[in-house]
């Protein structure tokens, strides 16, 4: 009973318990650890503002990349809890937590359930995650998710995305994932993909202000009426209602309205003319409506920002010795899509070129180890980066073949950019 011990001696006496959680948290009997995973938010809230802190983290850590599912679903449950009471100054997570998303992949692997409980928890806690870590890591594993999963999942994964999206400050990073969910989703070649989209616009009415659904999501939908398979019809009738506090002063909304009424399938028909009937006596926004929406929009206005493009580097700049620092700086930095050890990211989460940033399993963790949670050290990972450059080099003076020369290999799978 950890909590109960925390609470005697957290504040009084945290000498006494100082080893104890972190010594628990890596204990080899599975039981103990699912143990001290359902209550280790209880001990967290005792003992995260104590000189026990360090040691509260890291064993958050452990717990939630825990090779065994239960203690991984046992800690994920609190996840938003824990972001919460472990936040930083700046209000948002912890620095400290930033090796758990950058293993969210693997943290969600062996169970539907713990996927769906994931998305979940990250849709409560986004407004508390950097943006930086939004992009790059949570973005990617919710769309990796809602296409590789169950259609719980896929929900969860959906609505947890619109969360992100409207926690991303920088409008061109936004703008940059919504461009992916509308080409990639909208329009996508099977029809459950559509009817994510369908369902994430629903999402969206509730969590954007009216006037930003309609500028980022609307039109789509509307367009959607026009796709080839009944059902994916057959939701946007069935959801008609509820969009009209935020398009019904679009003229497309009414148009929208007659083609599915005027449908060759019987039952969107049959769902378009009741949505028909209810909207001729609907008495339109409610003033309590309107006053959040209100406020919505002014949220919105202070939070989000266009930020001005990167200047190009010119070719002065490209020129320049090896040995000077800008030049350093700029290859530290990684570049417009790369993270500082220069792997790409992309919404497929492809696992090309990250082999350099991949921790090596310790103990019960999937993460680097205990107190070493930053993976490969500088050292390691030029050597790794130098090997690569010399594969790659190697690679191109061999047989001279290119993706696209003749009898070279399939063209590599384009990637869609980064988040950034």
């Amino acid at each position: 009973n950890l909590p109960a011990v925390a609470s005697t001696c957290g504040t009084a006496r945290p000498d006494r318990i100082k080893g104890v959680i972190q010594a628990l948290s890596t204990d080899t009997d599975v039981e103990t650890r699912a143990t001290l995973a359902s209550g280790i938010h209880e001990t967290t809230a005792l003992l995260a503002k104590g000189s026990l802190r360090e040691e509260v983290l890291m064993a958050v850590g452990e717990l939630m990349t825990d090779q065994n599912n239960q203690v991984r679903m046992n800690s994920l449950t609190h996840f938003s809890t824990l972001l919460e009471l472990l936040r930083g100054e700046d209000g948002t997570a912890a620095q400290e937590l930033a090796p758990i998303f950058g293993n969210l992949e693997m943290m969600s692997q062996e169970s539907w359930r713990t996927q769906q409980l994931l998305a979940e928890q990250l849709k409560l806690a986004a407004h508390m995650i950097p943006q930086e870590t939004l992009c790059m890591h949570v973005a990617p594993v919710l769309f990796q998710m809602a296409r590789e999963s169950t259609y719980l999942v896929r929900k969860a994964s959906i609505s947890a995305l619109i969360s992100v999206v409207r926690y991303i400050p920088d409008v061109r990073r936004r703008d940059h994932i919504l461009k992916h969910f509308r080409q990639e989703w909208a329009r996508g070649k099977v029809y459950w993909t559509r009817l994510a989209y369908v369902d994430g616009c629903l999402e969206a009415t509730e969590i954007f202000s009216h006037k930003l659904f309609r500028t980022l999501l609307s039109e789509e939908l509307f367009n959607m009426v026009s796709d080839p398979v009944a059902n994916v019809r057959l939701r946007i009738a069935i959801i008609y209602t509820q969009l009209a506090p935020a398009c019904y002063e679009m003229p497309a909304f009414e148009t929208t309205l007659q083609k599915l009424c005027e449908d060759s399938d019987v039952h969107v028909r049959e769902e378009a003319e009741a949505a028909k009937a209810a909207l001729a006596s609907w008495p339109g926004v409610p003033p309590e409506t309107q006053e959040a929406n209100s406020a919505k929009e002014e949220a919105e206005s202070k939070f989000f920002v266009l930020k001005n493009r990167a200047p190009k580097t010119s070719k002065i700049d490209k020129a320049k010795p090896e040995g000077d620092p800008s030049l350093q700086n700029a290859t530290a930095l990684g570049g417009e899509g790369r993270t500082g050890g220069g792997r790409t990211i992309s919404f497929s989460n492809s696992q090309q070129g990250n082999a350099a940033t991949r921790p090596t399993v310790v103990t019960h963790s999937v993460l680097a180890g205990r107190n070493n949670w930053g993976g490969a050290t500088e050292q390691e990972g030029s050597e790794l980066t130098a090997a690569g450059a010399q594969s790659e080099t190697s690679k191109t003076e061999g047989d001279g073949k290119t993706n696209g020369g003749e009898g070279g290999s399939e063209p590599k799978r384009k990637l869609c950019g980064c988040f950034g």
